[in-house]
Parts: structure tokens; C-alpha cells; sequence
């Protein structure tokens, strides 16, 4: 249940940074919202696909950190292009760089890490199974 509960936490705070101008004004900010957003949504949507495709997560905890670091480290890539691309259409300066990109890459794969070290609780794909079907 725990794991529903993040993903909404994430985009409040990333609503909140925006409205607040917390983004430009606390320097670290960007990257926690991005860790904790990462971590949450790939905790969520990995371990359902994880459930759905592949069996044994409980046996193959390899197998289950290197499927949700690379769907983390994925996620991560398509938001940046995402955001690459709405920085060309809208012209609003997201992107400050290359160096923003990569620390914000890094901090998308370091909360994938997190999700799939097992640590949050709900990484036990049959239990989460079982309280979100």
C-alpha cells in the first residue's frame, strides 16, 4: 500500500517546487524530487511489470535490482528527452546543461537503485501483487 502512496507525495512535491520557485531557489531540490520520484515510480510500475512478466523476484534478487535499475535508468532518459524537447517547443530553460542532465540521470538511476534494493518494504513482487490486485 505504501507504494501507491508515493508517486502521488512526488508530483505534490514537484507541483509545490514549481510554485514555490523552489526549483531555482534551493539548489538541491531538483535532484530529491527526481531521486524520489524515480524511486517511486519505478518501485510502482516496475515491480507490477516485474510481476506480470518475469516470475522468482524473491529468488532472483539480482534479477529484480538489474530490471528496476535499468527500467529506473530508462524512465530517467525519457523525462530528460521529454523535457529537452519541451525546452525547444516552449523555450522556458529547463535545461541548464549537460552537467544538470547527467546529475539528474544519476539521481534518477541512484532512486531505481533504492527501489530495487529491497529496502522500501513492497519489493516482494507476489506480495505486491496481492495488495494491488
Amino acid at each position: 500500500m505504501i507504494t501507491w502512496t508515493l508517486v502521488p507525495v512526488g508530483l505534490a512535491a514537484s507541483v509545490t517546487g514549481v510554485v514555490f520557485d523552489l526549483y531555482d531557489s534551493l539548489g538541491w531540490f531538483d535532484e530529491v524530487v527526481h531521486a524520489f520520484n524515480f524511486f517511486s515510480a519505478t518501485l510502482l510500475i516496475g515491480l507490477f511489470a516485474y510481476g506480470k512478466v518475469l516470475t522468482g523476484g524473491e529468488k532472483h534478487r539480482a534479477l529484480l535490482f538489474a530490471v528496476l535499475l535499468g527500467f529506473g535508468l530508462g524512465l530517467g532518459a525519457v523525462w530528460e528527452t521529454v523535457e529537452w524537447a519541451y525546452d525547444h517547443i516552449r523555450q522556458p530553460n529547463l535545461i541548464l546543461g549537460k552537467t544538470d542532465t547527467i546529475i539528474d540521470l544519476l539521481v534518477d538511476g541512484a532512486g531505481a537503485a533504492l527501489a530495487g534494493t529491497g529496502r522500501s518494504g513492497e519489493t516482494s513482487c507476489h506480495t505486491f501483487h496481492e495488495k494491488t490486485l
